[in-house]
């Protein structure tokens, strides 16, 4: 829940922003250059499925660093108490990192004004029975992070003395806590109301029963000395009127969302439409959309409902503002209108590569499985209208396409229709699967309400403005054309000759691997998957140079040149290497795995597919033939949509590592050990 501040608070903010301030000394946040700010690693925690701002505390890193006119800088730090330690310590200025406003943090750090305030719920299987009381609260065996919920437990046993917990290990994530009480080995645990809402769907056997504890502040932490700071924290919070209100349902038109300056996007977790890579929000309906916000001067916000069925339902009821989720235009409806059409696909005859299908009449005796929608089911009757034989199946609306094509890839079904751009996604992620033919061109359209005719209308102008415009050209070319993954032949590889050297880079390589203590023939081979040397190399996803940098990745790491040979590698060894850490517990050889695959998926999908292949009776430890098995699956819908992170392109994370294992298996033989400084 969110409350406006106490207007004395602003006024006393205010006055307090009109008073001269004193610099902190000659090493303080005011006498620098840069703002040194304490966030966790992941700017994303969660796959968004309700318009949550998954980006809130590094948004308000950005814009308070901007307020001061400082350059920000980030420092890493995954566990709470650790970033008050460090933040003690004088390694950091500020911690942005959705932390608790508790009695003990407060004894410890000055917090600024609440931007978000969050309940604590207790959390159990939805078969059991609930205490009614607090003091049934005795009979259950509750399980949490000893560093996380303590104070609130202190709190629950002032009334029930004998309350029984047990405290999990610091390092397991929330997501082991809950498979406890899923299991049935625990009965409950405690959540704050923030993160269940975002976690909660892939959890379906769990609910929340009761509140602990009600409208804990989440804010900003400086140190306790750190007056000044903690006062410019304040007024830029209040400035932004983060904490505002924030209505969930409503149906207004585009005035009334530009003065919420919001615009909410319904949407499905698909490679199409939406996903998360590396930390970064993309998908061609994503990215075109932001431009579309970006003109309106509106954050854009993701909803992505339960099933594809329920995409207009939600838009009905107020849950969002605009569909875009890769659809035909609707039925006419007095409900919905359609924007012109913002892109134009084939609808393509889909097999498995290996099948000699190429004509129409080659499907005679085939069975086709078609969409539910009147596109595609035209498109295909037209083409069987003279074919004896062929069987159309209708699959429902709900079915993702990725689910389709993986059910021809795998040979659970013979023939799939779907659009030419879901077939070039899956292909460029490795998929074995190629159109025998196609069957016609369908257009895509956004659908807002039908009683929004001034979003429609700014909808339609933003079309006619960009549709085969250069930016749009570029971020089609970019999704469906050009192949994700870099899978060049074998005779173009750069050779070892006899002085050793594996790559145009080899010192530059040497002395960063060095530095973070990686052996560097590793980092060669990677650098080879990511870029083949190329240092003017662009990915699909915006990730560019040799090591193939995001942009924000590239900040974080304070390179300022993402083309530039030194920088690259430089950002590159140490991203890697903050990889590594993150598996520090696991053998060297599976640490430097799940590592290149948290590279090149993030390290969220990896989590995501170590705690799926637990579920699945395979090992959360090894990558081949365990986890490696696992983050294929999160391609599907039906684990996907069980996971913490969503839709991942596993094809590509799988062949990226198997590609740099054997190629550096090959540099290892091909460079002499006295070469090599080995590190990992």
């Amino acid at each position: 829940m969110n409350r406006r501040l106490p207007v004395f608070l602003i006024a006393a903010t205010m006055w307090i922003a009109s008073c001269s301030r004193e610099a902190d000394g000659p090493l303080g946040w005011a006498d620098r250059p840069t703002l040194r700010v304490i966030v966790r690693p992941d700017p994303i925690a969660f796959l968004p499925r309700n318009a949550n701002p998954v980006t809130l505390d590094r948004e308000i890193a950005v814009g308070l660093a901007s307020a001061l006119e400082k350059r920000l800088e980030l420092i890493f730090v995954d566990d709470s108490a650790a970033m008050i330690e460090r933040l003690v310590a004088g390694d950091a200025d500020l911690i942005a990192a959705n932390l608790a406003a508790t009695p003990d943090r407060r004894r410890r750090v000055a917090f600024s004004v609440p931007y978000l305030y969050v309940d604590e719920l207790l959390i159990q299987r939805a078969d059991a029975a609930p205490p009614s009381t607090i003091e049934e609260l005795a009979l259950l065996d509750v399980h949490v992070r000893a560093d996380t919920y303590t104070e609130a437990l202190a709190r629950i046993r002032e009334d029930v003395p004998d309350l029984p917990v047990q405290f999990v290990p610091d390092d397991w994530n929330l997501e082991e806590v809950l498979d406890l009480v899923a299991a049935g080995e625990a009965d409950a645990t405690i959540v704050d109301s923030q993160v269940w809402s975002a976690i909660s769907t892939y959890f379906p056997s769990l609910r929340a029963v009761r509140k602990l504890d009600e409208e804990r502040p989440i804010g900003l932490a400086t140190r306790l000395d750190d007056e000044d700071l903690r006062r410019a924290a304040d007024e830029f919070l209040i400035q932004r009127a983060l904490t505002a209100p924030r209505d969930d349902v409503y149906t207004d038109d585009l005035p009334d969302l530009r003065k919420r300056r919001r615009l909410r996007m319904i949407t499905r977790n698909s490679a199409a439409s939406y996903f998360l890579h590396r930390g970064d929000q993309l998908g061609f309906e994503y990215e075109l959309l932001k431009r579309f916000a970006d003109w309106q001067d509106l954050r854009l916000e993701i909803v992505i409902p339960p099933s594809r069925s329920d995409l207009r339902d939600w838009l009905d009821q107020g849950l969002g503002d605009v569909i875009s989720a890769s659809l035909t235009p609707p039925a006419t409806s007095d409900h919905f209108a359609a924007t012109d059409r913002y892109a134009e696909v084939a609808v393509v005859v889909v097999v498995r590569e290996d099948d000699t299908l190429a004509a129409p009449a080659d499907l005679a005796g085939r069975t086709i499985h078609v969409r539910n929608e009147p596109a595609y089911l035209d498109a295909m009757e037209s083409i069987v209208a003279d074919v004896h034989g062929a069987v159309i199946v209708p699959v429902p609306t709900a079915t993702e396409t990725e689910e389709m094509l993986a059910n021809v890839e795998d040979g659970t079904w013979d023939v799939v229709v779907c659009d030419s751009n879901a077939l070039e996604l899956a292909r460029n992620a490795g998929g074995r699967i190629r159109a025998a033919f196609s069957g016609g061109v369908i257009p895509f359209a956004w659908s807002v309400r039908a009683d929004n005719p001034m979003l429609l209308a700014a909808l339609n102008d933003f079309i006619e403005r960009e549709y085969r415009g250069l930016f749009y050209n570029v971020l089609r070319s970019r999704y469906f054309e050009s192949r994700a993954s870099l899978a060049f032949a074998e005779d173009d590889e750069w050779r070892s000759d006899r002085s050793g050297r594996i790559s145009p880079f080899d010192d530059l390589v040497k002395t960063e691997a060095a530095r973070h203590d990686l052996d560097w023939r590793l980092l060669v081979a990677q650098m080879y998957q990511e870029s083949r040397f190329l240092t003017d190399r662009v990915s699909f996803a915006g990730a560019a140079g040799l090591m193939q940098l995001l942009p924000q990745t590239a900040s974080d790491l304070d390179v300022t040149d993402i083309f530039d040979p030194e920088q690259s590698i430089r950002g590159g060894a140490a991203y890697l290497r903050t990889q590594l850490d993150a598996f520090s517990d696991l053998p060297p050889e599976t640490q430097t795995r799940f590592a290149l695959a948290s590279y090149n998926a993030g390290r969220g999908h990896v989590l995501d597919a170590r705690r799926l292949a637990k579920r699945l009776g395979l090992s959360p430890d090894r990558w081949y033939g365990h986890v490696e098995r696992a983050i294929l699956l999160l391609q599907r819908p039906e684990y996907y949509e069980q996971a913490r992170y969503g839709y991942c392109r596993g094809s590509e994370c799988v062949r990226y590592v198997n590609e740099i294992d054997r190629r550096y298996r090959a540099y290892v033989d091909l460079v002499p050990e006295a070469d090599a400084e080995d590190g990992t």
